[in-house]
């Protein structure tokens, strides 16, 4: 299936955005964390696009995912995974 213009556009915007916030980190490969003015990005790997991508996140949503990925790591540790 081809690929319509309107989604061709958000691929490239999309592309330009990572590149930008890209420039942020000191090499654009390799899971990082930095706090910009009271914000977190994320330099992350996407297994769909096979990519690495930048997720922006607020500093509640940063916290609530530290801890989520904190206790499941406490119960994997728990039932031996």
């Amino acid at each position: 299936m081809e690929k319509t213009i309107k989604q061709i556009k958000k691929i490239k915007h999309n592309e330009t955005r990572h590149n930008f916030l890209h420039t942020f980190f000191p090499t654009p490969i390799g899971y990082q964390e930095i706090e910009i003015n009271g914000f977190y990005l994320i330099n992350q790997y996407n297994t769909s696009t096979k990519k690495w991508e930048v997720a922006i996140y607020s500093k509640d949503s940063f916290q609530k995912k530290k801890d989520f990925l904190l206790k499941a790591k406490q119960e994997n540790n728990l039932f031996g995974k």
